[in-house]
């Protein structure tokens, strides 16, 4: 990839917090049976500090600072391209993981008696349109929108304090080790974003350590508070919900404002904007710049129309729909891009150094 600074490391932690932070907000406890309320919560931060153990390749690309490409360019143009082409795909099933989620919110919550095929088309149209304008752009976007995003929840948080009861809280582990252990597990398999850091890497200037951990930090510990308050609000009546955060801020009122819900909905809409344009950017800029037939503009085309196609297709087929949160795909994906490719790609650059020396 083209190794000229683009965006800040701060730019790039607000847009993977928020990445990582969506996906939290957005998830479904109705597809978890027989899981006490306490558990997510103890998963959450369990979760987030044990997949450090599976970041190792990333801080160490971090050290080196060389992303994935400019490794494998060392090995082989022809290895580069694969390399940007399978990461490509699984970016993009990222997108269709996170536009699914926002398809179903929106038929089910801010338009339930109307067709969101329309609405769908247009965010995408959006997202495209987004990336075409570049990182540099798109991370003022993105750091404006985790200000947002984070203020939000403190106003519907403080809103709902009055209605904060510990004993809504189940016994942990009520349940048995299992459960716990498969939420954990769900967690970690959950947090790709250190792949989009190992590939823009290059292009990021500043003191990316630092914002690496400061990045886990910010998202266990968020994630483990907004959990609290969502199942100290609503008890177990939570785990019956499709969206639960969203039934939670039905119950906000700060003031003469009542129901806070409007104010999640546009950030989470805002949100799913953002994190659709970082991905389908990152995937523009692989094939454009590793594949010299293509160009970017032709790659955001050609994205626009495969990924309308295939959520209009999802939106009617609960199959695709259940695919998109296989725990087993996502653990698959998950080792394989953010572990074991980058391993092995540092383990090659090694021996290559090392029979260099000698």
């Amino acid at each position: 990839m083209n190794t000229k600074s683009q965006i800040s490391s701060w730019q790039l932690f607000s847009l993977l917090l928020l990445s990582r932070l969506l996906t939290t907000i957005t998830f479904m406890p109705v597809l978890n049976l027989n899981i006490g309320n306490t558990d997510y919560i103890v998963s959450t931060a369990l979760g987030g500090v044990l997949s450090i153990l599976f970041f190792i390749p990333s801080f160490i690309f971090i050290k080196k600072n060389r992303g994935i490409t400019q490794i494998s360019d060392g090995v082989s143009k022809k290895l580069t391209r694969l390399i940007a082409i399978i990461y490509a795909l699984f970016f993009l099933m990222y997108i269709f993981s996170t536009l699914t989620r926002i398809n179903l919110f929106v038929s089910a919550v801010v338009f339930p008696q109307r067709s969101t095929e329309l609405f769908m088309v247009l965010s995408i149209a959006a997202a495209c349109y987004a990336a075409s304008h570049g990182l540099e752009a798109l991370g003022r976007v993105g750091s404006v929108t985790m200000l947002f995003f984070i203020l939000s929840f403190i106003v519907i948080l403080f809103s709902l304090r009055e209605r904060f009861d510990i004993n809504n809280l189940s016994p942990a582990l009520y349940d048995g080790i299992k459960p716990l252990g498969v939420l954990i597990w769900g967690t970690i398999m959950s947090t790709v974003e250190p792949a989009a850091l190992m590939i823009v890497l290059p292009k990021v200037s500043g003191k990316l350590m630092k914002s690496f951990v400061i990045w886990i930090i910010c998202f266990i510990s968020i994630a483990s508070l907004i959990f609290l308050f969502l199942m100290s609000t609503l008890g177990e009546a939570a785990l019956l919900e499709l969206f639960p955060f969203h039934s939670m801020a039905v119950l906000s009122q700060f003031g003469v404002f009542e129901r806070m819900d409007a104010l999640l909905i546009g950030t989470w809409i805002m949100s799913a904007f953002v994190k659709s344009s970082f991905l389908i950017l990152i995937i523009a800029d692989l094939l454009s710049e590793n594949i010299k037939k293509l160009k970017r503009g032709t790659v955001i085309i050609s994205m626009f129309l495969i990924i309308s196609a295939v959520i209009l297709a999802q939106s009617k087929s609960i199959m695709y729909f259940k695919a998109n949160l296989s725990l087993i795909l996502n653990s698959i994906l998950f080792l394989l891009f953010v572990v074991v490719i980058p391993a092995a790609l540092l383990i090659i650059d090694k021996l290559r150094n090392r029979g260099a020396k000698e």
